[in-house]
């Protein structure tokens, strides 16, 4: 197994006076802040129906008391003596944008009908008054940044753009100027919105330049059999389970194990490159860097998790990204893609259906992108379900939110045929190498491929008519002049392909004509 170290950078993205933290179902229960050197945290309880925001510490609420539905994705931003915690409520398919304020000591609640996605606010302040939020959203199959004005409810839409934002800040010069940085797959830009007279300007744009001019190695037998395992915790191989010391087993992940049912085919080479807590955005940023020094063939993705998990992005903008993902790695690396569908998770059981509806707007997506391009694809996600022990047999003992042992297996079992799918190369570098009146001896280069078997000749005496078809276990094979042959027949025509261990085929070579000793 191949180890590769990787630099790993975070952007930080902090608002000024404002102290931000996140909570989601997928971390631990509580959420732990300090005002006033009074000890506050939150915590995210289910109930039949779904989910409320409690308060606890220094005072005690049911923040969502009066919301009933999914109160999800609490965000806590602190600012002096004051604090104000936002969240989604999610019921019958709608989502509304949530807070609480201390100040007030009251829950509000903000209607935005229509959205199919809303990222956690950021807070604008006029002084000591919380005038607005601005927030990442989508109602239109793009992820854009909104504004809400909050003495009128009124929601306006900021960066009406053919791009999905991916990450925002912002940073008030003065109470009524406010500056925006935005970053999408494409471009990064600056606006300034003056909320006295409702205006906005883009002050920047400029291109993200992700050039790759040349790999930085080149193919041979090792690199052509070599596989990449590319994701976030569940390809690190973290899983917690009952009779497992620990939480991290790689050695039990879907990586290990599609090496383990490849070994009777030949050798193969692994390189994990999972991440854990990393997300698809993070995936796009760090895989120029990463796999420039991880020189493979086969890539196998699987991303999204952690998009569904913690409301990072909307389905289209977390498809954007997996797609951009692909098509690189097949286009700047010449590998071969293999992407997953987002297994299930506990996060929706008994009563939540955000995550569930999340996770399978996402992986219709993937579905439809992989089509669209002819990405291979495995369905993780129904495989799981599918199972006969039941999909909760395939998710780890403890939270339920990694696959465990039986779920790994089930991922490598999904992987493994779609490497063997795969044909061999075209046999290249045909030559005669020896020849008399009796035998021409022809070679071509060998075929490397972990499971190639055999090469199959066919050739004939006229170019238009190969009738005849042969097969050899090695790099050459020999072409007989039979007594019975006319003298007329001293031309031989041919062509080679190779043909794997699974029966899969590679192109055949052009027609060679090659003449015995006369």
């Amino acid at each position: 197994m191949k180890k590769n170290s990787v630099l790993i950078i975070f952007l930080l993205i902090t608002f000024p006076l404002l102290s931000r933290f996140n909570a989601n179902p997928d971390k631990d229960s509580d959420l732990t802040f300090q005002v006033n050197n009074k000890l506050y945290w939150i915590e995210i309880t289910r109930q039949k129906y779904g989910t409320d925001i409690l308060l606890h510490g220094a005072d005690e609420r049911n923040l969502s008391r009066t919301f009933p539905g999914e109160n999800l994705f609490p965000g806590i931003q602190v600012r002096g003596s004051r604090f104000i915690i936002s969240w989604n409520r999610y019921r019958r398919k709608n989502i509304d944008l949530c807070y609480y304020d201390s100040r007030d000591q009251k829950s509000h609640i903000i209607p935005t009908s229509g959205f199919n996605f809303i990222s956690s606010p950021e807070m604008i302040f006029r002084g000591d008054e919380l005038s607005d939020l601005i927030f990442k959203g989508n109602n239109s199959d793009n992820d854009d940044l909104f504004l809400v004005y909050l003495n009128t409810g009124q929601i306006r839409n900021l960066t009406r753009t053919h791009e999905n934002e991916k990450v925002f800040s912002i940073s008030q010069e003065e109470d009524h100027l406010v500056r925006i940085e935005t970053k999408t797959l494409y471009h990064r830009a600056l606006y300034q919105v003056n909320l006295d007279n409702d205006q906005s300007y883009i002050l920047e744009r400029e291109p993200i330049i992700r050039d790759l001019k040349q790999l930085p190695w080149e193919w041979n037998a090792i690199t052509l059999n070599t596989i990449i395992a590319f994701g976030d915790s569940i390809t690190v191989g973290e899983m917690r389970m009952d009779d497992l010391d620990g939480e991290l087993h790689p050695e039990l992940a879907y990586p290990a194990k599609v090496q383990e049912l490849l070994e009777e085919y030949g050798e193969t080479y692994i390189i994990n490159l999972g991440l854990s807590g990393s997300n698809t955005f993070h995936a796009v940023d760090r895989m120029d860097a990463i796999f420039s020094v991880s020189p493979a063939y086969f890539c196998l993705i699987l991303y999204g998790t952690n998009d569904v998990g913690w409301n990072l992005f909307s389905a289209a903008s977390s498809a954007e990204n997996l797609e951009w993902i692909c098509l690189n790695a097949r286009t700047k690396f010449g590998m071969y893609p293999i992407i997953s569908t987002v297994p299930p998770a506990r996060l929706w059981d008994p009563g939540v259906q955000r995550f569930k509806e999340n996770t399978e707007a996402l992986n219709a997506r993937i579905i439809e992108f992989a089509n669209r391009n002819n990405v291979p694809y495995i369905n993780t996600y129904q495989a799981f379900f599918n199972h006969p022990d039941g999909w909760e047999a395939c998710l780890e003992d403890i939270k339920g939110n990694h696959p465990s042992p039986l779920g790994h297996e089930v991922m490598a079992e999904l992987f493994a045929p779609k490497i063997l799918e795969v044909p061999p190369a075209q046999p290249k570098n045909i030559r005669k190498i020896e020849s008399n009146q009796n035998y021409i001896m022809v070679q071509w280069s060998e075929n490397v491929e972990f499971d190639v078997d055999t090469c199959e000749v066919e050739y004939g005496f006229q170019a238009n008519e190969l009738n005849r078809l042969a097969r050899s276990n090695t790099n050459n094979f020999r072409f007989l002049n039979l007594p019975f042959n006319s003298y007329l027949n001293y031309k031989i025509h041919f062509r080679v392909r190779a043909i794997d261990m699974a029966g899969n085929a590679s192109t055949f070579s052009p027609v060679f004509s090659v003449e015995f000793d006369r």
